[in-house]
């Protein structure tokens, strides 16, 4: 198991053996299963929780016989919060500006105030670029700056103007497929651009466009769908098919040729312009299409 592949060792038969005995119970993977909302736990005081999410972490201390830390001064929920929404710490004259009124409602007046800076997107939206596999160069030995930075700070606006997720999700994979999409709507497809890319000399071009494409198809799929396509380039039976791999491939070849031109226009185009032309620059040189951008 694989039919030709090493046999199973002892360990593992044993561990079939007792799931099976236990009723070979099977889950599809958790990535593929509709959200439930679960049933909130009892827990030893109800009254300690402010919100449904506290009954869950007061029904695991209980579980292991832990009791919850006390309420932080506040001079250190006050640091916690700076940093937790804009990654940065107070001053000490902003510390004191709560000391002198340390009530529930300027806590929630202080959170409302961070959440307006535009700090706030830039400290969050980093984990949106870390998913993304954002970087402002191409990897690889000769490692070459490139221009992308436009995505970057659409993700920072959309993170600052509390963009909903379908729309974030739409914008990013198919923005240009938009009715008369906007600048902003075409740079964020800037999110099928983020791939390392292979420029050394050596280069071929199809295999440098085929290891962009399946770096983005494995991208998509772990940030959307919560599991990889890896196994589909090659396997023959997966969760996912190999048709429908290729159909993603398929897909992605378009948006990331085309986002390349866009994040190129966006740093030359006036703020005020809304749309530009469907063209597409991802290897912009002239006739040699053995030199990739």
């Amino acid at each position: 198991m694989p039919l030709g592949g090493d046999r199973l060792t002892e360990g593992q038969i044993k561990l079939l053996k007792g799931w099976i005995s236990a009723g070979a119970k099977y889950e599809r993977h958790w990535a593929y299963e509709k959200p439930q909302r679960p049933q909130l736990p009892s827990v030893s005081n109800a009254d300690w929780a402010r919100n449904p999410i506290d009954l869950f972490v007061l029904s695991k201390l209980d579980a292991a016989g832990l009791k919850p830390s006390g309420e932080a001064e506040p001079a250190v929920l006050m640091r916690r919060l700076y940093l937790d929404l804009i990654g940065i710490p107070p001053s000490p004259e902003q510390i004191d500006d709560f000391l002198a009124s340390p009530t529930d409602e300027a806590y929630l007046e202080k959170v409302e105030e961070l959440l307006e800076l535009p700090q706030y997107g830039e400290h969050w939206a980093r984990h949106w670029l870390d998913l993304a596999r954002y970087a402002d160069s191409n990897g690889y030995q000769h490692d070459d700056l490139r221009e992308i930075w436009p995505y970057r700070d659409w993700v920072i606006q959309a993170f600052n103007d509390d963009m909903p997720f379908d729309q974030f999700t739409v914008e990013q994979l198919a923005g240009d497929l938009l009715e008369e999409p906007t600048l902003e709507q075409l740079v964020a497809t800037g999110f099928n651009r983020n791939t390392p890319m292979n420029g050394s000399g050596g280069s071929k071009i199809d295999e440098v466009r085929n290891a962009m494409l399946v770096d983005r198809v494995n991208a998509t799929a772990t940030v959307w769908l919560g599991a990889t396509l890896g196994c589909a380039h090659s396997a023959t039976r997966t969760s996912t098919t190999r048709s429908q791999s290729r159909d993603t491939i398929a897909s992605t070849h378009t948006s990331t040729a085309a986002s390349t031109r866009w994040c190129s226009e966006a740093q030359a185009t006036p703020a005020n312009t809304t749309s530009v032309p469907r063209s597409s620059c991802l290897f912009p040189r002239g006739t040699g299409r053995d030199t990739p951008r």
